[in-house]
């Protein structure tokens, strides 16, 4: 764009040449995704791009002789003139400067803005040229991976907390202490945390920090629905407030103005305590606050349980071990299948515990009904395939599972429905893990026949499910974010992540071997219409079947991504020159041509494709995706539908 812009400030050639240099322009302009424009030195258009029009919802010669004022709050709009008037005073450009557009209507976009100044023939100053870029899912995207590294930071030190071998109370005072210290938290440095005891309706205040001495008295035991805490406690929902108001039922002469977040402390609906916490007053609510309070609300209720948990079976030392070792274990860079063969073996060695050497923990997985052995010790090889695969019901295992209950045999009895000639006559403790109501997997423990079952070992197995399943939905937890950061929700194809991951490897292995690759960007033509006529929901069936349409026209070992809207990439790893790639190309295009049949009706769009090669067309990621992407708009540019090499590109064309 800047290249073109400077070809028309410079072109002293015939008013033809002039003309035609100009319909470049304009054609450039009208099929670019970017917003583009001029403005004279008042800051009002002289020129926009069908993009910049459509941002405001409306057309480009309704925008000319208007300014900023006219579409965005008074603001951004300032910010925006003051930046448009020190260009036409210093002459200097402003690059990448990456802002939020505040719309009159309200709407927020983040772009990517760049502006230089707008020249004569006589080298004159006469405005300002933009180039804007919607950066919007990008900024989101990075604001959730935010979101998520400062979630797991704080749940982690909160595990590491509940891993000291303290009391609950002080577990309890470090986790206050520790959650006030949150840097990009904007609390006061007060607060307090209540646990409900003995199935009261009462919160207990255990720990807090700063309060006034008047509120640690007055708020030691606060009944359900009392003040914020109380209704918070008896409404089981975050009670905000920005001011000290009517509800604060426990104020006092002298206090000082502030606001509440009242967060409650859940465990699957059951109610343990209210996180507390203050706020400057007039702090305005904000629901990514809430998400991140909440989610430290459930670290103290995993807390909470497990700690009461442990208090209530009255363990010694050694099962505290064991429970520590088990979330260590837990939290090892290993696969969850390795997690829970090593903590199956770390059971089964406890010297006092009277198992055998033996048992498995199955887990539900894809298959609803179905306990899919995950690790195993000590069974029979006859075993082995039976209980591979066991279904609910079935078994003593998929008893538990079915009753959601520990099932307990002294021998070999009618509900051993999987038996073999010569097995061993034993007993099963057979637990549950259960998150909430709902079940997980099954633990599998054998026992000598004739045992009598011991409250004090089924406590402690009970302690382990409950271990078990928040390792397991941690882990299910972590390995669905890992699928989101790598993968587009929608079409299940990688997104932008992964394919510059997958581009950087290939890379590599090019250099290291002499191999060359392929890159193709694709541009969907006629998607907008069809999502503008047919609703979303029909854009994003179209974007689906193009995602498996494009994914099955390439080899395995290649790569298909979405890059955002309706663009994507393919990456082909090993190709041995433009013959090869050209007939992939060709399938690509001629696979999306075939019509679509969205909601029952018949819809037909093209694609506009670029390629470059490695090492021909560019040695490194930014270069290859750059011409491959200039390929792409070239191909706009001739009519759309097809494909150009970059290669084919002619010096004068990259002029252009």
């Amino acid at each position: 764009m800047a290249g073109l812009m400077e070809d028309l400030k410079l072109n002293n050639g015939s008013f033809e040449e002039m003309t035609r240099d100009y319909e470049r322009l304009l054609t450039f302009m009208d099929n670019i995704p970017d917003s583009i424009w001029f403005k004279d030195v008042n800051n009002r258009f002289v020129k926009v791009n069908k993009t910049k029009a459509e941002h405001y919802n409306t057309t480009p010669d309704q925008m000319i002789g208007k300014s900023d004022f006219d579409y965005l709050t008074d603001s951004a709009a300032a910010s925006s003139n003051a930046d448009d008037e020190k260009i036409i005073k210093t002459g200097e450009s402003l690059k990448s400067k990456v802002e939020k557009i505040i719309r009159k209507n309200g709407e927020e976009t983040w772009v990517s803005v760049t502006k230089i100044p707008w020249f004569d023939r006589r080298g004159d100053v006469i405005g300002t040229i933009g180039v804007a870029r919607d950066i919007t899912d990008i900024k989101n995207e990075e604001e959730t991976r935010i979101f998520e590294m400062r979630q797991r930071d704080i749940l982690y030190g909160l595990l590491e907390i509940s891993l000291s071998d303290i009391t609950l109370d002080e577990q309890l005072d470090r986790a206050i202490k520790k959650i006030l210290s949150i840097p990009w938290l904007p609390l006061s440095p007060k607060g307090g945390i209540f646990l409900v005891e003995d199935d009261s309706e009462i919160l207990i205040l255990k720990a807090q920090r700063n309060l006034h001495p008047t509120l640690q008295n007055t708020c030691s035991h606060v009944p359900f629905g009392r003040c914020l805490c109380g209704r918070a406690a008896i409404e089981k929902k975050v009670v905000f407030a920005d001011h000290v108001d009517d509800r604060h039922d426990n104020a006092f002469d002298g206090m000082l103005a502030h606001g509440h977040y009242c967060v409650p402390i859940l465990s699957e609906g059951r109610l343990l305590g209210v996180l507390v916490l203050y706020v400057q007053e007039s702090h305005l609510r904000s629901e990514e606050e809430e998400r991140y309070l909440i989610a430290i609300a459930n670290a103290l209720a995993s807390i909470i349980d497990r700690k009461k948990s442990d208090e209530k079976i009255k363990k010694s030392h050694q099962i505290q071990d064991v429970l520590n070792a088990i979330l260590k274990i837990s939290m090892r860079p290993i696969s969850l299948k390795e997690q829970l063969e090593r903590i199956l073996n770390l059971i089964l060695d406890i010297p006092w515990l009277a198992l055998q050497s033996k048992g498995s923990i199955s887990l539900v997985e894809d298959q609803p009904g179905v306990l899919v052995m995950k690790a195993h010790r000590g069974l029979a090889d006859a075993l082995l395939d039976d209980c591979e695969n066991v279904p609910f019901g079935k078994c003593l295992c998929g008893l538990a599972a079915l009753k959601k209950e520990m099932v307990f045999a002294d021998r070999i009895d009618e509900r051993h429905h999987i038996t073999f000639d010569g097995m061993l006559p034993h007993g099963h403790y057979c637990v549950p893990i259960l998150s909430g109501s709902d079940i997980l997997g099954v633990l599998n423990m054998y026992i000598k026949e004739g045992y009598k079952r011991s409250i004090r070992e089924e406590d402690f197995l009970l302690s382990v499910a409950n271990t078990l399943a928040g390792i397991i939905k941690r882990k299910q937890v972590e390995e669905s974010l890992k699928y989101m950061a790598t993968y587009d929700s929608l079409t299940g194809l990688h997104n932008r992540m992964m394919f510059f991951d997958h581009l950087s490897q290939a890379l590599n292995q090019a250099r290291r071997y002499g191999h060359k690759l392929a890159v193709m960007f694709l541009d969907l033509d006629g998607f907008k219409p069809v999502n503008d006529t047919l609703g979303h929901n029909a854009g994003d069936q179209l974007l689906k079947q193009s995602a498996e349409r494009l994914k099955g026209s390439v080899r395995e070992s290649d790569t298909v991504s979405r890059m955002g809207g309706d663009e994507f990439t393919v990456l082909l790893s090993r190709v041995d020159d433009e013959g090869a790639v050209e007939p992939i190309v060709r399938k690509l295009l001629d696979v999306i041509n075939i019509p679509f049949i969205i909601e029952d009706k018949e819809c037909s769009i093209g694609v506009s494709i670029g390629v470059s090669l490695y090492p021909a067309d560019g040695d490194d990621m930014g270069t290859l995706v750059k011409n491959a992407d200039m390929a792409m708009y070239r191909v706009k540019e001739q009519g759309k539908n097809g494909y150009l090499f970059f290669s084919q590109l002619t010096v004068g064309a990259l002029a252009d």
